[in-house]
């Protein structure tokens, strides 16, 4: 993938993540800490949502993409089962148990509610099989401007709520779905081609794509992963629904939206590495690249964890006062999704040597452990708790995932990808847990982990600059 494609790519998340700074405060300041809290229980619904009804095939789509010569067929064949599965299960709820889904997501007994989220659920199927044609096609800037309309179109309707003295919990859920809805409406047209035309006949003697149920084959393991990891990514907030309270979900869930940028990008290298990763498996000297590009990587997260420790302060200006405790989960909320992109680099050696069940078992063994955690330490701690348990049950499945990866293919280097990322998440829990009472010592130790990576590090970061200066002037060239 080359520099313009990458570009092209990350303009998407990080202008979303962007907005998501616009749109963020601005939640906090209409609506109350519980109502934000039941919207993160929408945007769970969703992921759960589209990783249990694909049944894996959208893995299977990415999978076979690249091989296949009918890829309008191959994206239909994919996409249908689960749709119609979805479609089925949405008319039963509304049909038998109309209230069951408001009631069980948001403590509100509505059928409307049940109906919105359900279209919701169903947007953000479709977006998730049109964003892996823009993806797989390496149609970077459709694919980034898919994503920014819709956020721009929640800042609007927020604006327009501001004025609405009486606004309620009911036009947050409207807004929200309103974007998801026009998210995959924009990545419909923008991948129509695809959805619509038929392919050209094959030869005779040409190789067949797999049929549904080969390609089942492959996606349901691959779906019963990406359960586990949800469970890992998610079930936090379910958890605090069921054990704490709203406000102690809505807290989490500013924290964790605050702490997105690690998020976007760890979207942003997985978009770019997994495709990369394949191209350098043919390579003799896969090996020690990938052993570069992780110490690289351990680099830009420590980075990254200390940078937002240090300026957490910040966040007493930007929100209102009754969101003070999401100024002391920054940095644990950042902690999962970077330790998921270091495991996607240390732990790609599975994937390259088909060991799909050792992916799999890794992500049971680490989704138990992470319900176990919650179960333990929100009825104690609430969002603390939550935070902590999910940052524990990420590090964890970074070990397996590196661990299988070196048993499966090559054994690489891994005790400097641990330890420095254990130092940075035993400060992020004692901050989480004691920095309320300790502001000036957490923020102090913060900059000094940043300074400290900066010094230990800094070959990995000139050899990072080097690299954008050479293809700068090779793109100029």
């Amino acid at each position: 993938m080359d520099r313009r494609s990458i570009l092209g790519f990350a303009v998407g998340p990080i202008g979303a993540s962007a907005l998501g700074f616009v749109s963020l405060p601005l939640s906090t300041w209409l609506f109350a800490p519980d109502d934000v809290g039941r919207i993160s229980m929408l945007q769970t619904a969703t992921a759960i949502g589209t990783v249990a009804f694909t049944l894996g095939l959208d893995q299977s789509f990415a999978r076979q993409y690249q091989q296949s010569r009918q890829r309008s067929t191959l994206l239909r064949t994919t996409a249908w089962p689960g749709l119609a599965l979805l479609m089925v299960v949405s008319f039963a709820l509304l049909a038998l148990w109309p209230e069951f889904l408001s009631q069980q997501m948001f403590g509100i007994a509505s059928t409307t509610l049940s109906a919105i989220t359900l279209l919701g659920i169903i947007a953000a199927y479709l977006s998730r099989f049109s964003s892996l044609v823009l993806r797989m096609g390496e149609r970077g800037l459709a694919f980034s401007m898919s994503q920014l309309l819709p956020k721009l179109l929640f800042i609007t309707c927020l604006g327009v709520l501001a004025f609405d003295a009486t606004r309620h919990f009911d036009q947050l859920l409207v807004a929200q779905t309103a974007s998801l809805v026009a998210a995959s409406a924009i990545f419909a047209w923008n991948t129509r081609s695809a959805w619509l035309l038929k392919d050209s006949p094959l030869p005779l003697d040409a190789p067949r794509a797999p049929r549904l149920p080969a390609l089942l084959r492959y996606g349901l393991p691959m779906m019963a992963a990406g359960l586990a990891y949800w469970t890992l990514e998610a079930i936090d907030k379910v958890m605090l629904r069921a054990l704490s309270s709203f406000t102690e979900l809505g807290h989490y869930s500013v924290a964790m939206g605050v702490a997105s940028v690690a998020a976007t990008l760890s979207t942003i290298f997985t978009t770019v590495w997994v495709p990369t990763a394949f191209k350098w498996a043919e390579e003799p000297n896969c090996g020690p690249r990938i052993a570069a590009l992780q110490r690289k990587l351990v680099a830009a997260s420590l980075l990254i964890v200390s940078g937002a420790g240090s300026l957490s302060f910040a966040l007493d200006w930007l929100l209102p006062t009754s969101y003070g405790p999401v100024r002391e989960l920054l940095a644990l909320c950042m902690l999962p999704a970077l330790f998921y992109a270091v495991s996607e680099v240390t732990g790609i050696g599975a994937a390259i040597a088909h060991r799909s069940g050792l992916v799999l078992l890794s992500a049971v063994i680490t989704a138990a452990v992470n319900v176990g955690l919650n179960f333990w330490f929100i009825p104690q701690w609430g969002a603390v708790g939550a935070a902590t348990a999910t940052a524990l049950s990420f590090f964890l499945m970074l070990i397996l995932r590196t661990e299988t990866s070196a048993l499966s293919w090559q054994s690489l280097p891994r005790a400097g990808v641990y330890s420095p990322l254990a130092i940075v998440g035993v400060l992020a829990m004692l901050h989480a847990h004691m920095g309320r009472d300790h502001p000036v010592i957490a923020q102090t130790l913060w900059m000094l982990v940043f300074g400290g990576t900066l010094w230990h590090y800094r070959s990995a970061f000139l050899d990072i600059f080097r690299q954008f200066r050479h293809r700068e002037a090779a793109a100029a060239g």
